[in-house]
């Protein structure tokens, strides 16, 4: 009988794996929360103008990452971001960054880093079936039974692979249910992910209807003292065909201290705050403002990596766990080899 196997999760970390799993001997389905792919890797349209208000770029991928990105999957939409990242701190002093880092190419795609997730499905030939929020988990019989918010139920499946950030990881398990061995599986595996904690962050844009004067020749700045209120700045002027001649578009992401104390609150709320900020730190004003967006993300970056051990050891209940907290870390392409290690985890424990 074919295996069937679910995915949780149509971000980096899933869709990689539901890539690398195309040529295996399984049913592979991707459910999906939202409309669209690459969950904090994320695009948005403004009339003609095209940008990301998650993750910025890609760079230093692990090897079979890189040659994902540059040689199997199509490529011709693949573009290098080439000014560099500069820094700055709390009192606004900005200073050329790390030679090293800005030696690493960045690539992002033309129409935005979405692009990834879309070419992963059609590369792939993925199944993936969105706007499908699973609410819980069943085990019996040796087969899972996936649980939708919406009272649907799909399966059974043998394998399930998760890959929300781990709060939304645990809360699904924590309404989950199954035979006494995976029960102490599941139990196991949430004190495992509760170890991996996130940092939220507001993230704000700024569409300005003439070119920003800049100060210096670079793409961002980087906060790292971690002392203002921003902690990253951004110009999508310097990703191909993003924005418009004559127009201008920064980016602002808030530091986990500044969003925390407000993450309940409407973003929105707070963008005179941000644009006066940034302003301060360009070192010019982020003038004539035509237009503006303000995003909340509760789960912006884990802040620590939840332990292997149980998670691996949940294989047995045909339980498996891809993303970037479990290495901790923040960044598309560690969550794409995270997939992509699962993925092969998967190949290997269900021949």
């Amino acid at each position: 009988m074919t295996k069937r196997i679910a995915i949780i999760g149509a971000g980096a970390a899933g869709l990689t794996a539901a890539w690398r799993l195309r040529n295996a001997p399984y049913e592979v389905q991707v459910f999906e929360k939202s409309r669209g792919y690459t969950g904090r890797a994320a695009t948005r349209s403004h009339g003609t103008v095209r940008y990301d208000f998650g993750a910025n770029y890609i760079t230093r991928p692990p090897e079979r990452i890189r040659q994902l990105l540059t040689d199997t999957l199509p490529h011709d939409a693949l573009a290098t971001i080439d000014p560099p990242v500069w820094t700055f701190d709390k009192a606004g002093n900005r200073e050329p960054g790390d030679p090293e880092s800005n030696a690493a190419p960045r690539w992002t795609y033309a129409h935005g880093i979405n692009t990834l997730g879309k070419l992963l499905v059609e590369d792939g030939n993925l199944s993936v079936q969105r706007t499908t929020r699973i609410h819980h988990l069943t085990r019996t019989g040796g087969a899972w039974q996936l649980h939708t918010e919406q009272g649907e139920t799909h399966g059974p499946f043998h394998v399930v692979l998760s890959t929300p950030p781990s709060p939304q990881t645990v809360a699904i398990l924590q309404r989950s249910s199954a035979d006494a061995e995976s029960e102490t599986h599941i139990r196991q595996c949430i004190a495992a992910l509760e170890v991996a904690t996130y940092a939220p962050q507001f993230a704000y844009v700024f569409g300005l209807a003439a070119p920003l004067p800049r100060p210096e020749p670079f793409h961002a700045l980087l906060n790292t003292d971690r002392a203002h209120p921003i902690a990253w700045m951004s110009i999508e002027d310097d990703k191909p065909g993003r924005v418009p001649s004559g127009q201008s578009v920064v980016s602002a992401q808030m530091s986990p201290d500044w969003t925390a104390e407000r993450v309940d609150d409407d973003p929105a709320a707070y963008t005179d705050t941000v644009h006066a900020l940034a302003s301060d730190v360009l070192g010019v004003p982020l003038q004539p403002l035509a237009w503006t967006d303000a995003h909340r993300w509760r789960y912006a970056a884990p802040t620590a990596a939840a332990p292997d051990a149980p998670l691996n050891a949940a294989y047995e209940a045909g339980l498996y766990f891809a993303g970037d907290y479990r290495v901790g870390k923040g960044r598309v392409a560690l969550a794409m080899d995270s997939g992509w290690t699962q993925a092969e985890r998967i190949m290997a424990d269900w021949t």
